[in-house]
């Protein structure tokens, strides 16, 4: 990662949880409700990457989408094939017992093309969530409510990163102690990391000794949870929580009474595509002014 990405991540983990979550559930809203409409996807999908860009995620933005591209190719390959709708032949195939016809149709290559885009909307927030959003904060604020389903909850997210870096260090302690595999073959690699799991096995239950130590010695779950001090929202972070509110009621008002309306079966149909540019204009609007409202309070955190 790069230090503007660090520096970008970390400034944007300093803002409320709620205030950035609010944005990037808005965004997962009003992709779910527009699942299928090409111009709102392929607009949302471009914002989303800008702002990526942006804030300095070009990188990660790029591994995640390339693990996103072998289901993209599947689901291109096996929904047109397998499906039976659409009225363009591109290919006619033949008859399968049960099946039925296997055939691509223009109709269904352009539905999962567009079901491809909304996974890549999906992992852009995915990533967005994972970078800008403390998750300790996150979930300690439904820490009162549940606070044993909290703690469960943090600690099974932190168990995998946390055993990744104890396996390189353990990986890098043995390369200097030169112990290293006899070859390059499958079944010496296999050997080597088979023998660098005990340490790590008994890394993590020194590990999980010490973390139940450090609950017992802190009485947790022994009565009421007290806390030091609730982190309050700050105006710009409420205005935020309070614009993505309105997004969300504007997409579910949009969809109520058929904005942007698009039907790919059995042929192409939209209503309106001018309609539909503006309401995606002001949409482009609507997602700018909380990102707006939170990018000068972090300036203000910064400074």
């Amino acid at each position: 990662m790069s230090s503007r990405s660090a520096g970008n991540s970390s400034v944007w983990k300093s803002v409320h949880p709620v205030a950035v979550s609010s944005i990037l559930l808005a965004h997962v809203v009003t992709a779910f409700l527009f699942d299928y409409h090409p111009l709102l996807q392929l607009g949302q999908l471009l914002f989303l990457i800008l702002w990526a860009l942006q804030e300095g995620l070009g990188k990660t933005m790029w591994i995640t989408f390339r693990f996103g591209m072998l289901f993209s190719i599947l689901f291109m390959i096996v929904n047109p094939l397998f499906a039976s709708h659409g009225g363009t032949f591109l290919w006619r195939g033949p008859i399968v017992s049960i099946l039925g016809r296997l055939d691509f149709t223009l109709e269904e290559m352009a539905y999962s093309f567009i079901g491809v885009i909304r996974l890549h909307t999906i992992l852009v927030l995915s990533v967005m969530f994972q970078r800008f959003i403390d998750h300790d904060r996150f979930f300690f604020l439904f820490a009162k409510i549940a606070p044993r389903f909290v703690m469960t909850s943090v600690m099974a997210i932190r168990l995998f990163p946390l055993l990744s870096r104890e396996f390189a260090r353990i990986k890098e302690v043995s390369r200097l102690r030169g112990i290293r595999p006899k070859g390059g073959e499958l079944i010496h690699r296999v050997r080597y990391y088979s023998l660098l799991l005990r340490p790590l096995l008994f890394s993590s239950l020194e590990g999980a000794w010490l973390t139940a130590e450090a609950l017992y010695a802190r009485g947790f779950g022994s009565g009421k949870r007290s806390s030091y001090h609730e982190v309050p929202l700050f105006p710009r972070e409420l205005m935020s929580c309070m614009m993505s509110l309105v997004i969300v009621g504007i997409v579910i008002w949009g969809k109520r009474f058929d904005f942007a309306s698009f039907s790919f079966y059995p042929t192409f149909n939209w209503s309106d595509p001018l309609g539909d540019l503006l309401f995606l204009t002001g949409l482009f609007v609507l997602w700018m002014l909380p990102i707006y409202g939170l990018r000068e309070r972090r300036q203000d955190l910064h400074a």
